[in-house]
């Protein structure tokens, strides 16, 4: 019989223990809270949309260090240092403003569909998306409902931690490492480049899982078979580490 690797079994365990408090956190919200089903609804949209802007500003972020790293770099021509840096800000401003059609409006007109069979009460007319269709009524919305269920917030950025912190700071480590020895010059040789095409795809992943899933509770609700136990299978579809029932315990994530 082969036997396992200790130093497997115990990077293994480092990965999954993050993934195992993201689930306990959400499912202990949603018992100690007596969350219903609207609840769980709006716990999703809030943090499909909190979590989405925090990937955007963690990938503008990335990118101006990489521009501060070229632009401080003594092989970088002086007189492309300023257009490079004008050029990154109005594509930082412009990229927020394709992202918030894109995205945020998508959340703003779905909170639309969901203050109708899911209401939230004593939502302020500022923050009703029926009332004032327009980004800062997504601002005020997401205010009102982060004192609510910032707990499944708190879980989802848990789970996120690979794109929010892990791959960001790998990026980080990756450019100064290539400053000190000399190599930033030739942009096109760093190796993380990764990090923003998974920056771009993942919120838009988490939006088609949270509306699948809003779509399936909504059916249930309707249904009048929602319970305990459904929320506990939504958390362990959202944040249970499955990874870990792998035998070889792999995962390319932190």
């Amino acid at each position: 019989m082969r036997r396992a690797d200790p130093i497997v079994e115990s990077t293994t365990s480092r990965r999954v223990w993050p993934d195992l408090l993201a689930f306990t956190i959400g499912l202990g919200a949603a018992w100690l809270l007596a969350w219903e089903t609207g609840d769980l609804i709006w716990g999703l949209w809030l943090s499909s949309l909190l979590t989405g802007y925090m990937t955007f500003f963690v990938l503008v972020g990335s990118g101006f260090f990489l521009v501060y790293i070229m632009l401080t770099d003594p092989l970088f021509p002086p007189d492309k240092r300023v257009p490079v840096l004008v050029g990154s800000v109005i594509g930082a401003l412009f990229f927020l403003s394709f992202f918030s059609v894109h995205f945020g409006m998508f959340h703003l007109g779905h909170a639309v569909f969901l203050q109708n069979f899911f209401p939230l009460e004593s939502l302020p007319e500022q923050a009703s998306p029926q009332q004032n269709f327009s980004p800062l009524s997504l601002i005020r919305l997401a205010w009102f409902l982060i004192p609510l269920y910032g707990y499944f917030l708190v879980a989802a950025i848990i789970s996120e931690r690979k794109r929010l912190f892990v791959d960001p700071l790998a990026f980080v480590r990756h450019l100064r490492k290539t400053r000190s020895h000399h190599e930033i010059a030739d942009i096109r040789n760093i190796k993380d480049a990764h990090l923003f095409k998974d920056a771009l795809i993942g919120p838009y992943r988490n939006v088609i899982r949270m509306h699948l899933l809003i779509f399936v509770f909504a059916g249930v609700h309707f249904l009048e078979i929602e319970s305990f136990l459904l929320f506990a299978l939504v958390y362990a579809v959202y944040f249970f580490p499955w990874h870990m029932l792998k035998k070889d315990g792999t995962k390319p994530s932190v």
